[in-house]
């Protein structure tokens, strides 16, 4: 099995807990999805949500097509690049789940409830 398939799984799993409907919107922009196979040949795919940290000084954000990104301005240049990482909080595993690879059976580890989160506390 693909770590796409295993994504579709997920979120298929997901979606039966969380109809997209009660999806809030700082959710859909701010999670992200990662996964990996574990020792006992079955996918590991979270959603995990990043708390929010500070700009430095010369940083911000903008839009760049249609995505947000932190940009950094030289204060001697004036130039702008790209920040790729930038140190931060852990990020916080939302919702988590393990799917067997020949069966397809998706166990699920971690489920939030939306409620229990600030959305305006996580990077979007």
């Amino acid at each position: 099995m693909k770590f796409e398939d295993a994504v579709i799984l997920t979120r298929d799993a997901f979606l039966e807990i969380h109809p997209d409907g009660e999806v809030p919107t700082w959710f859909k922009e701010g999670a992200s999805v990662s996964g990996f196979k574990n020792n006992l040949k079955k996918w590991i795919v979270r959603y995990s949500l990043v708390p929010f940290s500070p700009l430095k000084e010369n940083q911000k954000w903008e839009k760049i097509r249609g995505e947000k990104v932190v940009v950094e301005l030289d204060p001697i240049t004036g130039k702008k690049s790209i920040v790729i990482s930038r140190e931060g909080a852990e990020p916080i595993i939302f919702f988590e789940a393990m799917i067997d690879f020949d069966t397809k059976k998706v166990s699920i580890i971690i489920d939030n409830d939306f409620s229990k989160f600030d959305g305006s506390k996580f990077e979007i």
